[in-house]
């Protein structure tokens, strides 16, 4: 069965463009019917992922950004024709995975959605689950665990993939080029701003597992995960 995109868009043309294209694709689509029941249609409906347009009725799409993703783990791909040095970097703070500007590019945009999906279903992913000493990062699920806690925390699929590299070159420096070219290949938008923020977002998160301190930021070298002390 075809993948389930969700779009909150507001211009019918748009919709109507996206769904034509994503249908060719095999995708399956649905928009919003009910602007005051987006949180119960995106339950209902369980996308693989979601378009979501910054600027539409009633809420602003930073207010449903936030409460989508305390919803749902599924990636987040915000499209606006705000500017992205403005928007793309809080869009990404609050838990979108990309930022596309309009006017888009349909073709290019169904393209990232088709790498953004082949990651979260573990294409290209050989080994499931990462296990280095005392963490366990679950790449199909995105669950990194605390082993000696029996802790655990989930993971959007961009800071999955970052982790990911990490923990592979464990004790290891990687440069921010390094860590972006293994994120998209060099197909999607994410710059030095965007990459720090998910950088900020992973530490939090590894805050709440009390081990923050094992990803390292070497000043004008990149990151690195140590092993445990």
């Amino acid at each position: 069965m075809g993948k389930r995109i969700y779009i909150i868009e507001d211009e019918l043309d748009i919709v109507n463009l996206l769904k034509q294209h994503l249908r060719k694709k095999g995708y399956i689509t649905e928009s919003v019917k009910d602007w005051e029941l987006i949180l119960q249609e995106v339950d209902i409906f369980s996308p693989d992922l979601i378009l979501l347009d910054l600027t539409i009725p009633e809420r602003d799409g930073f207010f449903w950004l936030t409460k989508l993703r305390y919803l749902t783990d599924v990636p987040i791909f915000v499209v606006s024709a705000a500017e992205v040095d403005l928007n793309g970097v809080r869009a990404i703070t609050l838990g979108a995975d990309d930022y596309i500007e309009k006017p888009f590019n349909t073709e290019m945009l169904v393209a990232k959605i088709g790498v953004m999906l082949d990651r979260s279903r573990g294409v290209n992913l050989t080994t499931r689950v990462i296990e280095v000493s005392d963490v366990s990062l679950d790449t199909m699920t995105n669950e990194l665990r605390y082993l000696r806690e029996n802790t655990h925390v989930k993971l959007t699929q961009t800071e999955m993939i970052i982790l990911k590299l990490l923990l592979i070159n464990i004790n290891n420096t990687l440069s921010k080029k390094e860590i972006i070219s293994g994120l998209w290949d060099g197909n999607q938008f994410i710059n030095e701003n965007v990459l720090n923020v998910n950088i900020s977002r992973l530490r939090a998160k590894l805050e709440c597992l009390g081990i923050a301190e094992r990803l390292v930021t070497e000043r004008g070298r990149g990151y690195r995960f140590i092993d445990e002390k």
